[in-house]
């Protein structure tokens, strides 16, 4: 039988969680500066001026909750496969909004920078979920799984 490359699998899962920890304190720090609004940052991204907190506010409290499960996520993402998968939907889905609002309604340089950045997050999420999931460590480095066990070798005599 092959052996597994566990050591490889378990710095694949390590590097997942890395990233998704990464995206996680992200969302954070976005939904912190949407809920305070600096006033210096939100003119520096063509959002300055007076307007209702609410939307804002709300939007802040969503990228801290969406922060909270992406975090769950990194924990253990063996275990919160399906949270993996949740963050890469959240940010395809993400990016896929942005860049239409930015191509249809709004063309603000931080709409399309988000929304390209969202889409690479999904994208590196994505590789390193398949990367954790296959036991692919570097490059021409693939822990093989069998589909059959191997049999003994024959020791009858004629």
């Amino acid at each position: 039988m092959i052996a597994a490359n566990a050591e490889g699998s378990t710095r694949a899962q390590r590097t997942l969680a890395l990233v998704l920890w990464l995206v996680s304190v992200h969302s954070f720090a976005v939904g912190i500066g949407l809920i305070f609004r600096p006033a210096q940052l939100m003119e520096w991204v063509g959002f300055a001026g007076n307007q209702d907190a609410f939307f804002p506010v709300q939007n802040g409290v969503f990228h801290i909750i969406l922060a909270i499960g992406y975090a769950l996520a990194a924990a253990h993402p063996a275990r919160n496969r399906v949270l993996v998968q949740y963050t890469i939907v959240v940010k395809s889905l993400a990016a896929l909004f942005l860049l239409l609002y930015y191509a249809v309604f709004d063309p603000r340089w931080v709409i399309l920078v988000s929304g390209i950045g969202d889409g690479a997050i999904a994208v590196v999420v994505a590789m390193c979920q398949h990367v954790a999931s296959i036991g692919v460590d570097g490059i021409g480095s693939v822990r093989l799984r069998p589909t059959v066990p191997e049999s003994p070798p024959s020791t009858s005599t004629k």
